[in-house]
């Protein structure tokens, strides 16, 4: 279902520590993430955006555990995976990967493209070959007698021929030129190397993939192409993307819901049509104004912000936006705003929350978010 959680996060922080000083005891400390809460429901694509250096790449790292995160609580298909350890972290390892922002300095140099993308499939090759055993048993009496009913998805990923041929399949998929699998990196164009990694990831069939800014790299001509390649990939593998960009537009075409990202929190969140259309938090405002706009005629303000974003060792007390905020109130600078449910559109603004509290409802901190009634119900 649509509407079914596949990954929830809660109250994600991640802080880097710096060196103790010679003559202080204290450390700088980054708040990279700072309480962080959002759900990924299974088959959508949540867009995830914001300035550079707001935390973007470190929550999607944090969240496939690349980054181990300092607290909170990640939960994958229903399972606390926050602190996962062993064979059962490898298992999730197949079925949560990531797309890198830069194809050529994720593909090693000394590796060939084919051994790259197979050594997945080689590393995963003993669980893979335990869950088609489990199939094979679990399907015994189906269908014809003394046949199975197999899926394709079970793969012997043991059998060395089986693997290049899955590889080769994957290559044809990504419209990759044939006969590539003995070639490096350096050998590929910037679009021809993220297709490489695109194929990297999806070759052990994941149901939630991290897009890491997968097209700043790219051309615009190319960014169509990935695009549209990684659309087919979502509806013929049932995916689920978290896509983090900095580019508004590519955003809204990809998205079912967009997330907005300052200094280390969530500040707004809503269906893709629904905070386009109707932006509510000031600084969403002005990243959507800064968006070019096709019709050279048409009426807009351009929102621009002034001074620059605070350090997330130093970040400011009450609204980490108000010192930019060009709407900032006292209050703004002395108390951090509440999260406001306004029926789905979430956003943690005081005007926001004084002008329209009358139509939604605020979240508690315990249970930051609008499915906190779900998490409960759990517990219970």
């Amino acid at each position: 279902m649509k509407d079914e959680a596949l990954l929830r996060v809660r109250r994600l922080r991640k802080y880097f520590y710096g060196p103790r000083s010679l003559f202080s005891t204290e450390r700088k400390v980054a708040r990279a993430v700072d309480g962080v809460s959002f759900d990924v429901r299974k088959g959508e694509v949540l867009g995830l955006v914001g300035e550079s250096g707001c935390g973007k790449t470190t929550v999607g790292r944090t969240i496939l555990r690349l980054i181990e995160p300092t607290s909170g609580c990640i939960e994958f298909k229903g399972r606390d995976i926050t602190h996962l350890r062993g064979s059962a972290f490898r298992q999730l390892r197949r079925e949560m990967q990531i797309v890198f922002q830069d194809p050529f300095s994720s593909l090693n140099p000394r590796m060939t493209v084919g051994a790259a993308v197979e050594e997945g499939l080689i590393i995963h090759a003993g669980a893979n070959q335990k869950r088609r055993f489990l199939s094979h048993e679990s399907n015994i009496g189906e269908g014809t007698p003394g046949q199975t009913n197999i899926s394709p998805d079970h793969d012997n990923w043991t059998d060395p021929e089986q693997r290049r041929r899955i590889v080769t399949h994957l290559f044809d998929r990504m419209h990759l030129p044939p006969g590539i699998w003995d070639r490096y990196p350096h050998e590929f164009s910037g679009g021809q190397r993220q297709r490489i990694c695109i194929a990297r990831a999806v070759a052990l069939r994941p149901d939630f993939l991290v897009l890491d800014e997968p097209l700043s790299a790219l051309d615009v001509s190319l960014q169509a192409e990935i695009i549209n390649l990684l659309m087919e990939l979502k509806a013929d593998f049932n995916l689920t993307y978290l896509f983090i960009s900095h580019d508004l537009s590519v955003v809204e075409y990809l998205s079912d819901r967009v997330a907005v990202m300052y200094l280390g929190q969530i500040v707004e969140m809503a269906e893709s049509s629904r905070l386009y259309a109707e932006p509510l938090h000031p600084y969403t405002q002005a990243l959507l104004s800064a968006v070019p706009q096709m019709d050279p005629t048409a009426n807009r303000h351009r929102i621009v912000l002034e001074g620059d974003v605070p350090s997330p060792d130093k970040p400011p007390p009450g609204c980490r936006f108000h010192p930019r905020c060009p709407l900032a109130e006292d209050i703004c600078r002395r108390q951090a705003p509440n999260t406001l449910d306004l029926d789905g559109h979430i956003v943690k603004c005081h005007i926001v929350e004084r002008q329209r509290s009358g139509e939604g409802r605020i979240v508690a901190e315990e249970e930051p978010d609008h499915l906190a009634t779900d998490a409960a119900s759990r517990r219970s």
